[in-house]
C-alpha cells in the first residue's frame, strides 16, 4: 500500500520553517537592541566648537546624535565676539547635548565656542545600529517569501489535482 499523506503532507515543514526563521528574527532583534546598550563607553572631548550660540533657544551639540550620546558636561562657553569666558551661571544644560541661556539672564551670545566632554558607544554601537537597521528589512522580504511559498503550494495541489493525460 501507498503512503499517502495527501495533497497538504508538505506544508507542515513549510510552515514550521516559517515559524522558526521568525523566532530566530525576534530573538536576534531583541539581542542585538540589548547589546547596542551594553557596549562600552568612550570618553570624548571637543574644544572650542563654534558656530554655536547661547539664547532662549536650545544649542544642541554637534556630537549629541552620537551612538549612545551620555554624561554631557560643559567644559567651557566663549563668547567670541570679545573672547570672553561666559561663566557657567549664565547658562543651562541638560543631557540631551543641549545649552540654553539661564532663567533670568538676559545677555545673549549668537557667535559662542562650546568646550565640553562626553562618552560614547564608539564604532561598536554605531555597527550594532546599522546592523539592526538592514536587519529590518529582512520582515518586508520574508512576507515576499511567505507569499511566494503559498502560491507555490496551491500550484502544487492544483496540478497534482488535475486529471493526468496518459499517452499509450
Amino acid at each position: 500500500m501507498k503512503n499517502k499523506n495527501g495533497q497538504l503532507g508538505n506544508i507542515s515543514g513549510i510552515v514550521l520553517s516559517l515559524v522558526v526563521i521568525g523566532i530566530v528574527l525576534a530573538v536576534g532583534f531583541l539581542v542585538l537592541t540589548e547589546f547596542k546598550d551594553s557596549v562600552g563607553k568612550y570618553d570624548r572631548t571637543v574644544t572650542n566648537e563654534t558656530e554655536a550660540w547661547l539664547n532662549a533657544t536650545a544649542y544642541e551639540v554637534e556630537k549629541a546624535d552620537e551612538c549612545n550620546f551620555d554624561d554631557f558636561t560643559v567644559t567651557a562657553v566663549y563668547d567670541l565676539a570679545d573672547d570672553s569666558l561666559i561663566e557657567s551661571a549664565n547658562y543651562t544644560t541638560d543631557s540631551a547635548g543641549t545649552i540654553t541661556l539661564a532663567d533670568g539672564k538676559t545677555t545673549t551670545s549668537e557667535n559662542v565656542s562650546v568646550s565640553y566632554t562626553y562618552t560614547d558607544g564608539g564604532k561598536a554601537c554605531e555597527n550594532v545600529v546599522t546592523t539592526t537597521e538592514a536587519l529590518e528589512k529582512i520582515p518586508t522580504w520574508l512576507g515576499v517569501i511567505v507569499i511566494i511559498a503559498i502560491v507555490g503550494i496551491l500550484l502544487a495541489i492544483l496540478f497534482k489535482s488535475l486529471p493526468q493525460t496518459r499517452e499509450m
